[in-house]
């Protein structure tokens, strides 16, 4: 049977629907199952000065800080974003590149100005592709 000059642009509109279909998902796949991405955690953790002791009355400038390693096990390079809070009040925050497959190691200060005990802790807050 042969197909009748009419039904051609149909099939070819087919053809041509079926073809972007094919080239979505392989764009759709590729953003986000096969694009580089970085995984990034921290490890071997060293606080500085973790709990300062702060005047009551009179507000003590403090250092502290930490030092870190940062390990990316992703298949691409990245940024990790490092928070540090005293209690639960943000006191510092410092974006770090972490090429994909190796580690750094980083050590992180900040000089708060505090009136009470507080207890530092420091972590991976975000991680974003370089």
């Amino acid at each position: 049977m042969q197909t009748s000059q009419s039904n051609r642009p149909l099939l070819i509109l087919l053809v041509a629907v079926i073809v972007v279909m094919v080239v979505v998902v392989a764009l759709v796949a590729w953003f986000t199952v096969l694009s580089p991405r970085p995984k990034i955690t921290m490890t071997d953790i060293a606080l500085e000065n973790a709990t300062p002791s702060c005047g009551i009355i009179f507000h003590n400038p403090q250092s502290v800080g930490a030092s870190f390693t940062l390990v990316n096990t992703g298949n691409g390079n990245g940024f990790a974003v490092v928070d540090m809070d005293g209690g639960t009040t943000p006191i510092g925050q410092n974006t770090y590149y972490v090429p994909a497959g190796q580690s750094v190691t980083e050590v992180f200060h900040v000089s708060v100005d505090c009136s009470s005990s507080f207890a530092v802790s420091v972590w991976v807050s975000q991680v974003k592709p370089a």
